[in-house]
C-alpha cells in the first residue's frame, strides 16, 4: 500500500482542528453543517489544491465520531462521467500510480442509448506530488509525447 503523505499526527492534526471548528464555528452553532468536502477536480493548474483519493480517505476515516453520523461531512470526488462519488465508493484503487476507477449505478437523460455506461469503469487520477517515487517514476516513462532517456539519447546520436 502507498504511504500516504500526510504523516497519522498530521490526519490527527487536521482531525482536532475539525473538531475545535464543529463546537466553535458560527455557522455550526447555528446549525448550519457542511455536507459534503469536494476533491478539487482534474483541471489545468489545480494540483497544488488536490490531494490523493487516499488522503481523501484516510481524513473521512478520521473525522467519523466527532459529530452526529447526519452531521458528519462526506469527502466527495466528482469523477468525470460518473458525477459525485464518497470516497469509499470506488471500485478499484492502484495507490502505486494514484489511479482509482469507479462506476455509475444510474442513468440519466444524457445517457440514453449508452447501455454499457453501467459497467464501465471511469478512471480519477491523483496528483503526482502524492504519489510514492515508484508511481512518479511510472508517470515519467510512460507520459504521452515524450521521448523516453534512451530514445532521446539515440535520437541525438
Amino acid at each position: 500500500m502507498a504511504k500516504s503523505r500526510l504523516s497519522s499526527s498530521a490526519v490527527k492534526t487536521e482531525v482536532r482542528v475539525f473538531a475545535a471548528m464543529a463546537e466553535n464555528h458560527p455557522a455550526i452553532c447555528s446549525k448550519v453543517v457542511p455536507y459534503y468536502f469536494y476533491m478539487c477536480d482534474m483541471i489545468p493548474n489545480s494540483e497544488h489544491w488536490r490531494t490523493s483519493v487516499a488522503e481523501a480517505q484516510e481524513l473521512q476515516h478520521a473525522i467519523m465520531g466527532y459529530l452526529p453520523g447526519f452531521a458528519t461531512p462526506r469527502i466527495v470526488c466528482d469523477v468525470p462521467m460518473v458525477g459525485k462519488r464518497w470516497v469509499h465508493q470506488l471500485s478499484d484503487y492502484d495507490q502505486l500510480r494514484g489511479i482509482s476507477y469507479w462506476s455509475k449505478n444510474y442513468r440519466t437523460t444524457l445517457d440514453q442509448g449508452q447501455p454499457e455506461d453501467l459497467t464501465q469503469l471511469r478512471e480519477y487520477y491523483d496528483p503526482i506530488y502524492t504519489l510514492p517515487a515508484d508511481g512518479q517514476e511510472w508517470w515519467r516513462s510512460h507520459a504521452p509525447g515524450e521521448m523516453s532517456p534512451q530514445s532521446s539519447c539515440s535520437a541525438a546520436q
